[in-house]
């Protein structure tokens, strides 16, 4: 067996080649289908760009990056990310748009997606439905 005891070349030559870390992105991937969050996210839009390459793009961006919607959405227009995900060229106002929609249907999205963490690791829900807010007080 020989080993490398030296550099395969001395001067690394730039290249228009361009790359992005599919390692994150497929993990979002199978969490997204062993969730099956399709059918959480994705009817929560109709018209326009699917929701889910966009959720499945944001979540990948922001577990790897994690720096804002702006960066987000111009990583995600990246030809080569948005050949992956299977999405056109769009505006950054669409991205902020999709996290307005998730943000408007917050509590059924969380509850389904508690069921499915739950029915995946076979536990049982144990929760009691809060109707109303109260507030607890203690009295002196």
């Amino acid at each position: 067996m020989q080993r490398q005891l030296r550099l395969r070349t001395a001067v690394i030559t730039p290249n228009d080649n361009k790359s992005f870390s599919i390692g994150t992105s497929l993990m979002v991937d199978g969490w997204y289908e062993d969730l099956e969050l399709p059918a959480v996210i994705g009817r929560h839009k109709a018209k326009g760009i699917p929701l889910d390459p966009l959720v499945r793009g944001l979540l990948a961006y922001e577990l790897g990056d994690n720096f804002s919607v702006l960066q987000a959405g111009q990583w995600l227009n990246r030809s080569e990310v948005r050949e992956y995900y299977e999405l056109p060229n769009f505006n950054v106002k669409t991205l902020y748009r999709a996290i307005e929609t998730l943000g408007r249907n917050r509590e059924s999205i969380v509850r389904e997606l508690q069921d499915r963490v739950l029915k995946l690791m076979n536990l049982e829900s144990t929760d009691v439905p809060m109707f109303g807010r109260r507030s607890c007080t203690a009295e002196t």
